[in-house]
């Protein structure tokens, strides 16, 4: 059966200039109204060629520029579903880490390492990263660091080595394989040559003890978050970066990226600074969806990923966000829109392998919706939705095909 609908709907714009510029294709936010994003607090961000998984407070997402696939405990291994940071070997096995262990998956298979299966001293699990030997560095609340080398687990606590506590909150290793860990509130602590070394406000310049992130950028600096700031490490010399050294205000940095320019996660937005100035990207002069970011990385395309605290997840490129596919294409459905590029009437086709409730919404690329063209139970067979670009200003739109469980997107560019 077909169906063909013809749809002229208005839009109601408050603002021709601002709208415009709201559609330039820099910036793409995906969250639970426009996409099945798990939960709008997104905690942890791990790119993968063009894709990327999501760790969110409410399970995890794969986003692959196309479709999206959601684990949680009832439909995966997962051990609990607030995931607070992923890790990836380079095989392909992803690491989780959980309120409740840790979770490995492999070739579709799970396993979960817990205190009552294993030696790791707790369940809560903050962070964990990898060295080049393939070990694993898993950073607990409350019990110290486990270092995992795929078959025993070796624990350091305030009880058998120097580090100064057993929260702990970022791990991050060197080229020298120096192993780096930022504590909750007792500074920071490096493991090199099996001989610890401890920094906090009392022996160094760290404006505080509350170690967040800590990253190194290409020069071999190393750049620390800490929960007052950024200290800058240059060979022997601290450098303490603030507000008065920035230009815009900020406390507390939770992620740091280096793979271009150094980029800061903050509780008031994204940091790039590029060896010489020092950018913001806040809600108030940009299309970031909230201040608090939590997790940044940067893909093959260089598109960066920002991961807010009820914002849903954030996609920039200064040069236009590329992702892995353009347009959708499912078991569930087929979709496809033509003209595109469009300046008039496009038409809209999807198939449907079976009946069901079908919502088909056209949003722009800061996930707000534009309008919703249908939400009605559709037979199987083809579909389509006639629609006029006219009242739209240019710039980049994607429509949204949602059947059943699963979503759908192709993207539309108007001129």
């Amino acid at each position: 059966m077909k169906t063909k609908i013809l749809l002229l709907c208005s839009v109601l714009l408050i603002s021709l200039t601002s709208a415009t510029n709201a559609q330039s294709n820099e910036w793409e936010i995906y969250n639970t109204a426009n996409s099945p994003l798990a939960n709008n607090s997104v905690l942890a961000v791990e790119t993968v060629g063009n894709s990327a998984w999501l760790g969110t407070t409410a399970g995890l997402n794969y986003f692959n520029g196309t479709s999206w696939t959601t684990l949680t405990t009832e439909n995966s291994g997962l051990p609990n579903n607030q995931i607070n940071d992923i890790a990836r070997e380079e095989n392909g096995t992803l690491w989780f880490a959980t309120e409740n262990g840790l979770a490995k998956l492999y070739d579709h298979q799970w396993t979960v390492f817990n205190s009552s299966n294993s030696a790791l001293p707790v369940n809560i699990i903050k962070c964990i990263t990898i060295d080049e030997a393939g070990n694993k560095w898993i950073g607990t609340w409350g019990g110290g660091i486990a270092k995992f080398d795929n078959s025993n687990f070796t624990v350091y606590t305030t009880a058998n080595s120097q580090i100064p506590a057993n929260g702990i909150y970022c791990i991050s290793i060197n080229n020298n394989d120096a192993v780096w860990v930022g504590t909750f509130s007792s500074g920071l602590a490096v493991l090199e040559s099996n001989n610890w070394t401890t920094y906090n406000t009392s022996n160094s310049t760290l404006p505080s003890n509350e170690v967040k992130s800590i990253a190194f950028d290409k020069d071999d600096n190393t750049w620390i978050g800490t929960g007052s700031g950024i200290v800058k490490i240059e060979g022997n010399n601290w450098t303490t970066i603030n507000s008065s050294v920035t230009g815009f205000p900020f406390q507390s940095v939770n992620a740091i990226n280096c793979t271009k320019n150094v980029l800061f996660a903050t509780n008031n937005g994204v940091i790039e600074f590029d060896g010489v100035h020092w950018i913001s990207y806040r809600v108030d002069n940009s299309s970031l969806p909230a201040n608090d970011v939590r997790a940044i990385d940067v893909d093959d395309n260089m598109n960066v990923w920002m991961a807010t605290a009820g914002g849903g997840i954030a996609i920039y490129n200064s040069e236009g966000v590329a992702l892995s596919v353009e347009n959708a294409n499912t078991s569930a459905t087929t979709l496809n829109v033509f003209p595109n590029p469009a300046n008039g009437e496009v038409t809209l086709s999807f198939s449907s392998s079976e009946a069901g409730n079908t919502e088909v919404s056209l949003f722009d690329v800061q996930g707000r919706k534009v309008c919703t063209v249908l939400n009605e139970t559709v037979a199987a067979g083809k579909h389509e939705v006639i629609y006029n670009t006219n009242t739209l200003p240019s710039g980049a739109y994607i429509w949204f095909v949602r059947f059943k469980d699963r979503t759908d997107f192709v993207r539309l560019l108007v001129q």
